[in-house]
């Protein structure tokens, strides 16, 4: 009788070691921490990249805003009547008490078929926001208001969060103008704003001419006035035709953005 020997493929496999087993469990714990790790990295990434995006955003669209805003004084100066349609002020209301400035303008709105409309605006910077305040324009709209409070009939809404301070400069007669000296300059006959509660006479904007008194006589007044609109004719030859804005974030952040306010 003749034995046949059984093909390979028909014995019994062999089974893998406990070490191999070992060694594999090991193998698959590394690559899922690695794949986490990896899963973990570009979840944050796009964290940030979205919030950055954000942030992008919102500085975009309020500078954009600000820049239709500014470019509309641009006809009201034009209608003439002393309008001067842009005011800065000083004032303290940037995060922790920073010095920072705000801006009271009066815009033209223009609308298809419809009349056109002028806006009151005014940005300031408070509890760590830029603000953007908005109403309907009157000659007497802001007799009362005053930036830094609650201003009556104006609207506001945040336009840009973590703002620091807001300041403002601006492009005079060939060259550049800031602090209480623009500030100074844009107050004269101003309508966007009201008059300074501790100027009210606006001497500080005519500091080479004779200040206007209660007890100065109306004759001598008038002539005073009349010489203030001269200098102010003089001022008006080349004027206010730009604006520099440096918003500071509170991280640290600056940003600067120039206007040019003439068609």
């Amino acid at each position: 009788m003749m034995l046949r020997t059984l093909p390979r493929s028909s014995r019994r496999a062999a089974g893998f070691t406990l070490i191999e087993l070992l060694v594999a469990v090991a193998l698959l714990a590394i690559l899922a921490v690695l794949s986490w790790r990896g899963l973990d990295a570009v979840i944050q990434s796009r964290e940030r990249l979205v919030t950055e995006s954000d942030e992008l955003r919102s500085l975009t669209l309020a500078l954009a805003q600000l820049e239709e805003d500014l470019l509309g004084t641009w006809p009201v100066k034009n209608l003439g009547g002393g309008i001067r349609p842009i005011r800065v002020v000083q004032d303290q209301g940037g995060a922790g008490g920073a010095a920072s400035q705000s801006m009271m303008l009066v815009r033209e709105i223009a609308r298809t078929g419809r009349a056109t409309r002028l806006q009151r605006v005014v940005y300031q910077v408070r509890d760590g926001r830029l603000e953007r305040g908005f109403s309907e324009w009157q000659h007497s709209a802001g007799s009362g208001g005053q930036v830094g409070g609650a201003v009556q009939s104006l609207i506001w809404q945040p336009i840009l969060m973590d703002v620091r301070s807001m300041r403002v400069r601006g492009w005079v007669n060939n060259s550049w103008m800031g602090g209480s000296q623009l500030q100074a300059y844009t107050s004269r006959n101003n309508e966007s704003g009201g008059q300074d509660k501790n100027d009210p006479y606006g001497n500080s904007a005519y500091p080479n001419l004779p200040a206007i008194t209660p007890t100065t006589p109306p004759e001598v007044a008038e002539n005073i006035r009349a010489a203030r609109r001269i200098a102010d004719e003089q001022q008006d030859r080349m004027g206010l035709s730009g604006i520099e804005v440096l918003i500071e974030r509170t991280n640290g952040q600056r940003f600067l953005r120039i206007y040019s306010i003439r068609d």
